[in-house]
């Protein structure tokens, strides 16, 4: 059986962010079936801003992922 489930990095190459979400799954055989550079959503440009707080946390929202 396969699950499938979304995941958001920051990459400057689609290799690396191949390497980045394989790291934010929590399994020891885990492939990436695809990727793709998200730049706009419904028509609102996505700005990346540093925080001064680095957090590397990775989290589900339960009211969205079953």
């Amino acid at each position: 059986m396969e699950d499938h489930h979304l995941v958001f990095v920051v990459a400057e190459t689609e290799a690396e962010a191949r390497v980045l979400a394989k790291k934010k799954w929590p399994a020891e055989e885990v492939h990436v079936d695809g990727t793709q550079r998200i730049d706009k959503v419904d028509g609102y440009s996505i700005l990346l801003q540093e925080e001064s707080e680095k957090q590397d946390v990775f989290e589900v929202n339960s009211k969205y992922s079953k």
